[in-house]
């Protein structure tokens, strides 16, 4: 295990079920894992990873009351019972862990590496005062996205009203992004 003076470095990994982001999540696990730190690898019941793809890692399944529930009328409604039906079962886990530590001369640093969709996780960690970090899976180009919906929104041009094909398509000609002074410019 990754130490760091007398410490020992245990990551607790928080992914969503969607693949695309569990994949990288699991990539950074391994190459983590092959530097030496422990891996206890956090997923809800949906769309479960193989464990035997990763034996090194400790697997810790999240009950998130999903599979029974039908089809959620939207991403943000599937995310908010996502991430309030993990929370309860992870929280438990990390008191478990901490409280361990307490009884045991050894003791690890547990850091919480979490998917940006598992929200829930960084409030957790606040919570617990374990540092936290997140994992954003989406590429580059979707970070304009966050600047240029919000704008055509105000706009009034998002989201397209109707289906009607005299609706002008959204086009966009020129936007500017613009980077923190500290840092190198893409």
């Amino acid at each position: 295990m990754a130490e760091h003076g007398r410490r020992r470095w245990q990551l607790v990994l928080i992914t969503s079920p969607l693949q695309g982001h569990m994949t990288p999540m699991l990539q950074l696990g391994s190459y983590l894992q092959s530097k030496g730190f422990s891996i206890i690898f956090a997923h809800s019941e949906l769309n479960p990873p193989n464990p035997s793809n990763h034996p090194d890692f400790i697997f810790l399944s999240l009950p998130d009351n999903l599979s029974g529930t039908g089809i959620f009328s939207g991403i943000n409604q599937f995310l908010k019972a996502l991430n309030e039906n993990c929370r309860p079962h992870l929280e438990k886990h990390l008191i478990q862990m901490i409280n361990t530590q307490k009884e045991t001369s050894e003791k690890e640093s547990i850091v919480i590496i979490y998917d940006s969709l598992m929200f829930f996780a960084g409030n957790l960690a606040g919570d617990l005062g374990l540092p936290s970090i997140i994992l954003r899976s989406s590429c580059a180009a979707i970070l304009p996205s966050y600047w240029i919906i919000p704008q055509l929104h105000q706009e009034g041009r998002f989201p397209v009203q109707g289906n009607d094909s005299r609706v002008p398509s959204i086009q966009i000609q020129r936007s500017t992004l613009y980077w923190p002074s500290n840092t190198r410019s893409p």
